[in-house]
């Protein structure tokens, strides 16, 4: 609350204001004695001190300004001395309404200061400025459960797929599935890929599913991974589910694509050699999708664009290990290679009321360094009571922790044994929220890294709405903010041009880079001129400088060719639309194994800067990337 003692200051300001137009009683009235306001008309108790005060603290109004107008008795004289002697601005002034915007002085307290100017008898009105926001816009899916799927609003997904919907809406059963190019792969029970709201085809025909595998010794090994538990069709249809086609649930990311890894056997139980496999099966299937062999055969590929596509591996499972022995080797060095190959992993933190890391004993997959681990909230955003904390003794800034809504969430279960939805509790159901915001951060800007992506998840989580204020023991990075993450996404493309580079994984002899402007530049035929005919850029619309950085400078010391061939051309570029370009270095064979630092310069000329002043003449971006091994196979 606002206290009523004020600085002297304010208290002779107060009394000197009133004395303009006032009788001795009307001034006696409102005079500050000992800190403290009094006046007959209950100044204290006035509704507008109340609402200035309450709306003050929700952050609703302007600190410093009021809107006021003068009775029709005020003279010209008496408002121009109004304002001038106390030092009170006029801001603007609403003629046709006869309305002032003022700014006070500092050091008053706008709450008692609005009420006694509205108490002035040359007042007629006095009221506070308030802050007007856009009103948040919000896409609501007509799947019957959807309403019930509080997960989803505490995540702020509704706003979210305003922004990015994950592709959709889902189309009409005569047009053809449109998904998009994130995959990500369930590691666990399977899935039941022939579920309704899960793949309108019923069939891995490497649309909605790609080929997934079954790890589990069942005589159906190494074949067909259909769900015979039910946990892991729960997780994918949080995850993945078809959305806005009338039936059943409304998922995080709406049509991403979704590899089903059966690890885990009709109990639930699984190993860590076969969750290691399925790292290393999910990794390589993404691999081979992307078909980067030749970067120019995109109807050869899996996935609408290879260069856009992205993996995400959940593990809604976990095993608890010695500190002392550490987690499994191979299951460790299967992580290293999906995190080496750009993919996300994210894991359930566990539910042994407990800590992920105790101090003696660490849950893993969860606890590993490269994945992200996820505990379980509440309606009440409270942690549920089985979920595990962040790691003891460890860096709560650096920990790789979120939280999600994990109790009695619905989603979709085993058909053919009723209900072919279920509800869920406990932080494997945690986890698919948080692969599910993955999946719409990389549908709407595939060009992220993965550490990238880690980091607005902690910069963009709400983290006061759960456990203490910021980041804390229980909560980590706090409750993951679809919406919000969105939002921030939008920041490294405020520039005008941007550049990424990835090494091919199925040919380290190339390297990838994707070019993005803001604007549609010039095309290579046009010669970039500026409206006196002199050239801009040498006149060139597009142009590059590509090459080694020897000294660590940011500076090209060995140029490569830039070239508009195939081989033996070291270098090759073309668009792929208005505002995206795609180039490729291949570093020949007969030039050496030459390792080192990348430099890619771009500079583009926009297109219409002649039509449009506000466009730069040219626009320019860098990036580098570390060459360390090579492999021509």
């Amino acid at each position: 609350m606002y206290s009523l003692a004020k600085p002297l200051a304010a208290i002779l300001l107060l009394s000197l204001l009133f004395a303009l137009g006032c009788s001795p009683a009307e001034e006696e009235s409102t005079l500050f004695r000992g800190g403290q306001a009094f006046n007959t008309q209950g100044l204290a108790e006035s509704s507008l001190v109340r609402e200035v005060t309450s709306e003050l603290i929700n952050g609703n109004i302007v600190g410093d300004q009021l809107m006021m107008k003068f009775t029709s008795e005020a003279t010209g004289e008496q408002i121009a001395g109004f304002f001038e002697k106390y030092d009170i601005a006029i801001l603007k002034h609403l003629e046709e309404i006869d309305f002032y915007n003022i700014e006070l002085p500092e050091d008053l307290d706008l709450a008692i200061i609005a009420g006694t100017i509205e108490s002035h008898p040359l007042v007629d009105v006095c009221e506070p400025v308030f802050i007007e926001r856009a009103f948040d816009q919000t896409i609501t899916p007509n799947d019957g459960y959807f309403p019930d799927e509080w997960g989803l609003f505490h995540i702020n997904a509704p706003q979210a797929w305003v922004i990015e919907p994950g592709f959709g809406p889902f189309p009409p059963p005569s047009e053809e599935l449109i998904v998009n190019d994130v995959l990500v792969a369930v590691l666990d029970t399977g899935i039941d890929y022939k579920h309704p709201d899960m793949n309108p085809s019923g069939i891995q025909d490497n649309l909605k599913f790609i080929e997934g595998l079954n790890l589990i010794p069942n005589g159906n090994q190494f074949n067909d991974p259909m769900d015979d538990h039910g946990h892991g069709t729960m997780v994918a249809g949080i995850i993945g589910a078809l959305t806005d086609n009338v039936i059943g649930i409304s998922s995080v990311t709406w049509q991403c694509r979704l590899l089903a890894i059966k690890v885990l056997d009709d109990e639930g139980n699984g190993t860590s050699v076969t969750s290691a496999e399925g790292i290393l099966y999910a990794t390589n299937q993404f691999l081979n999708a992307k078909n980067l062999t030749d970067p120019y055969d995109l109807e050869g590929a899996y996935f609408n664009n290879p260069y856009n596509a992205r993996l995400i591996i959940n593990m809604s499972y976990g095993y608890r290990r010695s500190n002392t022995e550490g987690p499994m080797k191979s299951e460790s060095l299967a992580i290293e290679y999906a995190v080496k190959n750009g993919a996300l992993l994210v894991a359930a933190a566990g539910d042994d009321g407990s800590f992920v890391d105790d101090g003696v004993t660490t849950v893993y997959p969860a606890g590993h360094e490269d994945v992200i681990a996820v505990g379980a909230i509440d309606q009440a955003n409270g942690l549920l009571l089985s979920s595990n904390k962040p790691a003891l003794g460890q860096p709560l800034d650096s920990q790789a922790y979120l939280v999600a809504p994990g109790k009695d969430i619905i989603s979709t279960t085993l058909t053919g044994y009723g209900d072919p939805y279920a509800v869920g509790t406990g932080t494997s159901f945690a986890a698919p929220f948080v692969s599910g915001a993955i999946g719409l951060i990389w549908a709407q800007y595939p060009f992220l890294t993965a550490e990238q992506v880690k980091n607005l998840l902690k910069d963009s989580a709400n983290a006061d709405s759960v456990g203490n204020p910021g980041i804390d023991a229980h909560t980590g990075w706090g409750l993951v903010d679809v919406y919000a993450a969105l939002q921030e996404t939008f920041t490294p493309f405020e520039d005008d041009m941007i550049v990424r580079a990835f090494t091919n994984p199925m040919l380290h002899s190339d390297i990838i880079f994707v070019v993005r402007t803001k604007y549609e530049l010039m095309k290579p035929p046009q010669v970039a001129v500026d409206g006196n005919g002199e050239l801009i850029n040498e006149g060139y619309p597009l142009s590059y400088n590509i090459g080694f950085d020897d000294d660590n400078d940011g500076i090209v010391d060995e140029p490569i060719a830039i070239n508009f061939l195939y081989y033996p051309n070291e270098v090759v570029f073309f668009q792929l639309d208005n505002a995206t370009y795609l180039g490729r270095v291949h570093l020949m064979q007969d030039l050496g194994m030459r390792l080192g630092t990348l430099i890619i310069d771009m500079t583009g000329v926009p297109k219409f800067f002649l039509d449009d002043p506000t466009l730069p003449k040219t626009v320019s971006a860098q990036t580098s990337i570390e060459i360390t091994d090579f492999n021509y196979s």
